[in-house]
């Protein structure tokens, strides 16, 4: 689908939320398949345009007539100039949607701010010259004093408002003397991928692992191939399967290195079998419909150069993603991984019987019995004391705001989940009314 964003940007300033705004849904849409064409003032400064995917389908146009900036408070305040500029716009503002095949545009503060109120007016004059044309127009602020040209009755029915959030829209639809049924509610795009800044590779490894983005339990471990039985990994993946157990879903992540050898290859192996045996989707045994693994070697991915293990930025970035760290490591003069991963937000699951945690996060954390070299811990049943474990861990990490607050925004305010959930669907239903 052609989709065209119109703004009348003279930069994208790195610090202006609506720029960052802007940027997101151009990201999302080229994601999702769609051809971009993104509308720039004609006398824009390219200074800042670094911040634009690089994309052949996306289309730059800085081609939106330039007007003196006035904060009109009322259509009276229009003077004959600005009349004429209202022209310009339309006739700009028609010629330009035809010849760009343009089948969806998304405009930002045009209906709403003073100082796009020529914007405004052209838009309603298009209303019969583009009426197949899906118009979604984002409020970005709460609508107080009330403006003369907010009537949204003057817009065809193939106009739709969008709000921010759903505490605004009967308000928003109130100020434009319209129902709640023309003001949709979509959320703005928070992704980690964009607002991280992350690397390739790590959203290569995204697209190919979606359950590091959407599962509602996401752990990475790293530990080279040599130490596997010595980080206790199974242990780890009998507690996601657990998880699993508990309607959640899951993604376990172990980023192993040194994976060439054929010994280490062989251990691999086995822990395949487990995830066999625990029923844990693996690239070995997932069925075809199935949506993600739940439990992933990094050496096993598409990349080969990885076997020696991933970079650490790539590292650090699934730390990001993940919210929960689990580290029952029985041999550990310090452990690095776990001050990184409490450094990326995780909730902590420390080794009660490893000394040097307590003393590293001083008693920081959650604690649990896994073991060391130190100290034994041998329970009745691993099973039965491992799936405890894993309703304990729960039922703590559940009252850590912290943990959750990152879990939801990284579930449901990616660009994925809210093309699928918000954007698509709105777009498509007012496509099915204009047809």
């Amino acid at each position: 689908m052609r989709i065209g964003i119109l703004t009348n940007f003279h930069e994208f300033i790195p610090g202006y939320s609506l720029t960052g705004i802007v940027t997101d849904q151009v990201a999302m849409l080229l994601r999702h398949g769609h051809e971009v064409h993104l509308y720039i003032s004609e006398e824009h400064d390219d200074r800042y345009d670094y911040l634009l995917p690089s994309d052949e389908n996306l289309h730059s146009h800085h081609t939106v007539p330039n007007m003196p900036l006035t904060d009109y408070q009322s259509t009276g305040e229009l003077s004959e100039q600005g009349q004429k500029y209202v022209k310009r716009l339309t006739t700009w503002l028609t010629a330009t949607m035809k010849a760009d095949k343009i089948e969806a545009c998304f405009t930002h503060d045009m209906i709403f701010t003073g100082w796009n109120l020529p914007f405004a007016l052209a838009i309603q004059n298009t209303n019969r010259a583009l009426k197949d044309i899906s118009f979604l127009h984002w409020i970005h602020s709460v609508p107080g004093d009330f403006k003369d040209w907010w009537d949204f009755e003057r817009y065809g029915p193939n106009h739709r408002i969008i709000s921010p959030t759903a505490a605004n829209r009967d308000l928003v639809a109130e100020q434009y003397r319209t129902t709640s049924k023309r003001v949709s509610v979509i959320h703005h795009i928070k992704d980690p991928r964009t607002w991280f800044e992350f690397s390739e590779e790590t959203r290569s490894f995204i697209d190919d692992h979606p359950g590091v983005m959407q599962a509602d339990v996401v752990g990475i471990y790293p530990a080279s191939c040599d130490r596997l039985d010595a980080k206790q990994v199974a242990m780890v993946m009998a507690l996601f399967a657990a998880f699993k157990r508990r309607c959640l879903t899951t993604c376990f992540i172990c980023a192993n290195q040194h994976a060439s050898r054929y010994t280490h290859a062989q251990s691999l192996d086995e822990y395949y079998e487990i995830a066999d045996e625990l029923n844990l989707t693996t690239i070995r045994n997932r069925p075809d419909d199935c949506y993600a693994e739940e439990f992933i070697f990094t050496s096993e991915w598409q990349h080969p150069t990885y076997e020696q293990g991933i970079p650490r930025h790539m590292l650090r970035e699934l730390m990001l993603l993940s919210n929960i760290f689990v580290f029952p490591t029985r041999e550990e003069s310090f452990g690095l991984v776990a001050p990184e991963a409490a450094l990326c937000g995780n909730f902590m699951v420390l080794n009660e019987d490893l000394d040097n945690q307590a003393e590293i996060f001083c008693r920081q954390g959650t604690y649990c019995h896994w073991g060391s070299f130190r100290r034994g811990f041998e329970p009745k049943d691993w099973a039965v004391y491992l799936d405890a474990t894993a309703g304990k861990l729960l039922g703590k990490m559940r009252q850590d705001e912290v943990a959750m607050t990152r879990s939801y925004t990284r579930q449901n305010l990616n660009m994925d989940k809210l093309y699928f959930t918000a954007y698509e669907p709105v777009i498509q239903e007012l496509r099915s009314c204009n047809a």
